[in-house]
């Protein structure tokens, strides 16, 4: 995540040293009770429709002829 994002999401924002992980909460009943806890949502969000729109673009340029491109 760090080449990604250009951070290191194991550094400590307040004092600079090395986080570790302590736990990782797995059940889904305990994760929505968490995230609701901290006010975000807790619903799966929609896929996005700009996925199957980039695959058909993509497809509509592969079938194109050599000569159309």
């Amino acid at each position: 995540m760090r080449r990604t994002f250009a951070i290191d999401v194991i550094e400590c924002p307040a004092c600079k040293g090395r986080m570790k992980l302590v736990a990782m909460v797995t059940e889904p009943r305990n994760i929505a009770r968490f995230l609701s806890a901290l006010g975000e949502p807790t619903d799966v969000p929609a896929r996005s429709p700009s996925f199957h729109a980039a695959a058909a673009v993509l497809e509509e340029h592969r079938s194109a002829p050599q000569g159309a491109r």
